[in-house]
Formats: structure tokens, C-alpha cells, sequence
């Protein structure tokens, strides 16, 4: 039996999507949490980096978050608006609080006069005891 080109095409159509539908990524464990975090020193108008030093809300069995920091940039008017998450380990995980990692973020271009801004900071939880000040999230 022959199959008519348009019988084909019906074929491929069905299989690509059956591809796309079976060999998605799976998901890689609970998504990003807001983080405290702060700037580790007060950058210059001509930094292209920002030096953070940030902790790690969820508990992580007081692992330092390296390799698990997300930060994502947005310019708007003079601001610089700095978003900071943490990804959170793979199981159980006790709390005895988490240590500060560095974290550095690369800018689009130099901070100029923008001024860094915080946001999505966590709401539910208290920051630790040792949370720097100054621009970022320290509560």
C-alpha cells in the first residue's frame, strides 16, 4: 500500500508533535525562591558587575547557594532593578540556617547614575541576623 503525499505529510505532522510531546525537558526540581541578598560593595559608575552577597531563604542544610543563584536585570528610567532567587536543593534538607555566597552579576552595560533597586524580596520570612544593608534585599 502506497501512502499519498498528503497521507505523509498527516504521518510527519503526527510524529513531530508526538516527539515534541514525549522529549520535553523534565522539570528540574522546584522553581526559584527570593533571596536575601545586598550589595558586597558599592559599585562605581563605571562598574559592569555588581558584587552581591546573597542567602539562601529555604533551608539547604547550611550549604552556601553556589551554582544555584539566579539574578535577572531591568533598567527602568534611573533605576536598576536587581531580582534575586535561589534554586533550592533536591530533597529533604534541615534548617540550621545558611551561610552568605558571593554572587556576582553581569551588567548590560556600566551602571552609570542608575541607582540599584530591589525587588521580589521575601515577604514570609525574617532576614537573618547578619544581613548587610544598604541597597538590596535585607528587610
Amino acid at each position: 500500500m502506497r501512502l499519498s503525499p498528503r497521507a505523509w505529510f498527516v504521518v510527519v505532522v503526527v510524529l513531530g508533535i508526538a516527539t515534541v510531546v514525549f522529549t520535553r525537558p523534565a522539570d528540574d526540581g522546584a522553581p526559584a525562591e527570593p533571596a536575601w541578598w545586598w550589595l558586597a560593595e558599592e559599585p562605581s559608575p563605571d562598574d559592569e558587575v555588581l558584587r552581591l552577597s546573597v542567602v539562601e531563604v529555604g533551608c539547604a542544610s547550611g550549604q552556601p547557594a553556589d551554582g544555584r543563584v539566579e539574578a535577572d536585570t531591568l533598567v527602568r528610567g534611573d533605576e536598576l532593578r536587581v531580582l534575586v532567587e535561589v534554586r533550592p536543593l533536591d530533597g529533604d534538607q534541615s534548617c540550621p540556617g545558611n551561610p552568605v555566597t558571593p554572587h556576582e552579576v553581569r551588567l548590560r552595560e556600566p551602571l552609570g547614575a542608575k541607582h540599584v533597586v530591589a525587588v521580589g524580596c521575601p515577604v514570609h520570612v525574617a532576614p537573618p541576623d547578619d544581613v548587610g544593608t544598604g541597597p538590596g534585599c535585607t528587610g
